[in-house]
Parts: C-alpha cells; structure tokens; sequence
C-alpha cells in the first residue's frame, strides 16, 4: 500500500470547493478524469525524491478547472496537458457526443479526427507533448 502525505484539511477543501466545479464540464473533463490525473500524478510523485505530494496532488485537482471558464483554450487556462492517445480519442468522441446530438457517427468521428489533428498533428498545438502506447 502507498501512503501519500496530504493533509486531511487539504483533502477536504479540495473535495469540498474544487471537485464540485467539475459538474460543469463535459464528461471527458469531469471527476471521474480528475481522479485518473491524481492518481497517476501521484504515483509519478513517489518516485521522484524531495517532490512536494500536496503540490502535485493540488495541481492534479485544478488542472482541467478552466474548461468551464474556455472550453476551446482550456489548456492555457488550466494546466492540462494530458496527451494520452487512448483518453484523447474517448474524450473527443464523448464530448461530441453530448454537445452535438444532431450529428450523424459518421459527422462526430470526422469532427474528432479533426480536433485530433488539431490538438496533435504536424502543427497541433500539443504535439510536442504528444505520448504514444504501444
């Protein structure tokens, strides 16, 4: 088992004032997303020596909360830059699906190629950043 060293005072506030802010995003931004990225974010802080837990656990809990504030430029405003190719495709597809009901499978999948492309391809805006599963 993995301890973590946050204050139970933080957790609350956090769990209390930040992670209701997230039921104003769509699905691929909302909690269930935000506790993949603490998770990871906090794994990743245990093998890193002399890293602040709380640091990494609060950046982990605001980072998609501008996407309620500018959806479209949500990554400048928050500090989301989470390039996972599988969470990128799911969240694109889901985020369609909710706000463009009107569109046919086949419209929603040309728009998230589109965004994908955007967001990831030769001059996409992430590309640098851009992880790749194999």
């Amino acid at each position: 088992m993995v301890i973590f060293m946050i204050r139970k005072s933080l957790e609350r506030y956090i769990e209390e004032n930040v992670f209701p802010e997230y039921e104003k995003n769509d699905e691929g931004h909302g909690i269930e997303h935000i506790w993949s990225v603490v998770r990871r974010s906090l794994k990743f802080a245990k093998q890193v020596s002399d890293i602040n837990e709380e640091m990494v656990y609060v950046i982990a809990s605001y980072h998609d909360i501008g996407v309620s504030i500018d959806r479209k430029h949500h990554e400048k405003v928050s500090a989301d830059r989470n390039t996972d190719v599988d969470a990128a495709l799911k969240r694109t597809y889901t985020y369609r699906l909710k706000h463009f009901p009107h569109l046919s499978l086949d419209e929603i999948i040309e728009d998230s190629r589109g965004h994908l492309i955007e967001k990831f391809g030769v001059n996409g805006y992430s590309r640098e950043n851009f992880i790749l599963k194999i």
